[in-house]
């Protein structure tokens, strides 16, 4: 899958330097009925652009998350599965559907924020998969709901294989707004790219992987971050995310994306 959103590389002005400062940048999500995850590092200015993502890891920050009621203090640890390898986190607040959440990070004279409200998360209807004409190891991926009565709705779709013990990742091109109430809506599912490997991309997915299907309801920020990033992916054709592609995140004082999503899940072997 694509790198998500652990550093920004900042662009140079015309004299060589550094135009755009080093800034925080997040990437964190609480689920309904899930517990909270952020990944806070710094951004990768022009000079660093060779240098190890995981040196831009920030592990002795503090970073709080608040439900509007409480504030939460998060603890860093490793975290095998994510890129870098490190993450704050926390079992003591639990995500709730209708409730804001803020999170704060802060580290030396790094800081950021971000608040975004969770919406009712919408029940998926099926996840269909389909073979191949003339091949027998990858099978397409279809999933279908239904639209809301309150539209427009906002989703992204994620995609985690559980055989790999990875986080999960947006699925290629895995935005989609429902405009009209009661709506059946099918769209395609296709696997996370991660710009990160280098095997050659697949679309489709592989026979005897075990998929979790994420259909999460976001704010309309968050789906255009997501959207913006998909086009980044596609086109931009690097493992950096540039600063100059103007991603649209909702992190006052930094870079990336706060997503507070209501998710509903399936789960399904592909045979």
């Amino acid at each position: 899958m694509v790198m998500l959103m652990a550093t920004v590389v900042c662009g140079c002005d015309d004299d060589g330097t550094d135009g755009i400062p080093v800034l925080p940048v997040i990437e964190g999500w609480i689920d309904s009925d899930g517990y909270p995850v952020v990944m806070f590092t710094a951004s990768v200015t022009s000079d660093e652009a060779a240098a190890s993502l995981i040196d831009k890891m920030i592990v002795w920050g503090k970073v709080t998350i608040s439900d509007g009621s409480r504030t939460v203090v998060m603890t860093g640890s490793l975290a095998d599965g994510y890129f870098p390898p490190y993450r704050y986190y926390t079992f003591d607040m639990k995500g709730e559907p209708g409730r804001t959440y803020t999170v704060v990070a802060d580290y030396a004279e790094l800081h950021a924020e971000a608040s975004c409200r969770m919406p009712l998360p919408t029940e998926i209807s099926s996840l269909r998969l389909a073979a191949i004409e003339g091949n027998d190891s990858l099978r397409t991926a279809t999933l279908s709901f239904m639209a809301p009565e309150d539209c427009p709705a906002y989703y992204c779709v994620t995609v985690r294989d559980l055989l790999e013990k990875t986080r999960p990742y947006p699925a290629m091109m895995g935005t989609i707004v429902a405009e009209t109430p009661g709506e059946k809506i099918e769209m395609p599912v296709y696997c996370p790219k991660n710009m990160l490997d280098t095997a050659s991309y697949v679309s489709n997915f592989h026979v005897g992987s075990r998929l979790e299907v994420g259909l999460s309801r976001v704010e309309e920020p968050v789906y255009r971050f997501w959207t913006d990033y998909d086009n980044a992916v596609m086109f931009g054709g690097s493992q950096f995310i540039s600063a100059s592609m103007s991603l649209r995140g909702n992190i006052q004082g930094g870079y990336g994306i706060w997503s507070a999503r209501g998710t509903s899940y399936v789960y399904v072997d592909v045979e």
